[in-house]
């Protein structure tokens, strides 16, 4: 959620079946606790010789996926659960803990992991900057998808997004692969200055101008080359920003403030926003 780590590598301890068995287990997951009637042998997956689950077709794929992530969300201690997809083939699965989850460099197709309950049954928050992050970077990956323990989604899709003058400039001035990186660099950056900008803005109405006043002071301070006095500014910026995150994270109005966010910045961050919350539509 709020710190979603990147990992090189992860594979879960469940995909660790019998190959080429069907993984009973899975099926029992987005099948419900208990079987009732046939077997559909269409809703069971195989584990493959490098470890992934293949299933009959994408939309059982996914019903796995969201299945697995809610469950995990529901559990005596509600924990994220990251999975990766791809078509009908699930590529990656870990469990997270309670506020962040990972997913590998290079992941490919649908990313989806859960937000556990905040405020009330269900009622969570959208896409933090470094979910968003994470995503973006990663050039494989089509949508991001997150649940809520009620197996409500919000969800994102990069699109083309706004072309600016200065981005029709450069895309003429740089080779294809570079202006690419620059405009998803840019794109990073202008989300995480905003979300950090719209979290500020869930508590007083002067914590922004307070940070901003601390921002100036350690401006100052590196072009007199006062190191004492830059890391002092600089540490008070820290704690007064974290102290106010802490205290949005306690609001319920947070999630209304982020889900505004979203719906404003999507475009210009080259993504599609999307959510069925409850709390929040």
């Amino acid at each position: 959620m709020i710190k979603t780590k990147i990992l090189k590598t992860g594979v879960s301890s469940l995909l660790k079946s019998k190959i080429g068995k069907p993984t009973m287990q899975k099926s029992y997951l987005f099948m419900g606790t208990q079987l009732k009637g046939k077997i559909n042998p269409n809703s069971l997956g195989y584990v493959c010789p490098d470890k992934t689950i293949n299933f009959a077709t994408d939309k059982v794929a996914n019903n796995y996926a969201k299945n697995v992530v809610v469950q995990a969300l529901n559990s005596k201690k509600p924990y994220e659960k990251s999975v990766v997809l791809k078509g009908k083939r699930i590529l990656y699965e870990m469990n997270g803990t309670s506020n962040r989850c990972s997913i590998p460099n290079g992941s490919e197709g649908i990313w989806v992991h859960g937000h556990p309950d905040l405020f009330g049954k269900g009622k969570t928050v959208p896409f933090s900057a470094i979910d968003y992050t994470g995503f973006r970077s990663m050039d494989g990956l089509e949508q991001a998808i997150i649940y809520n323990s009620k197996g409500q989604e919000s969800k994102l899709i990069k699109t083309a997004g706004k072309k600016t003058l200065f981005d029709k400039i450069m895309s003429k001035i740089l080779p294809p692969e570079n202006y690419k990186a620059m405009k998803e660099l840019s794109q990073i950056g202008a989300c995480n200055a905003d979300y950090g900008s719209a979290l500020l803005s869930v508590n007083e109405k002067n914590a922004k101008w307070k940070l901003r006043q601390l921002t100036i002071k350690r401006i100052f301070a590196l072009i007199r080359k006062d190191t004492p006095k830059t890391e002092y500014y600089t540490q008070q910026a820290e704690e007064l920003f974290n102290k106010e995150i802490e205290k949005a994270t306690k609001n319920e109005k947070l999630a209304k403030v982020l889900h505004n966010f979203w719906t404003k910045k999507a475009d210009k961050l080259g993504v599609q926003y999307s959510t069925n919350f409850e709390n929040l539509v």
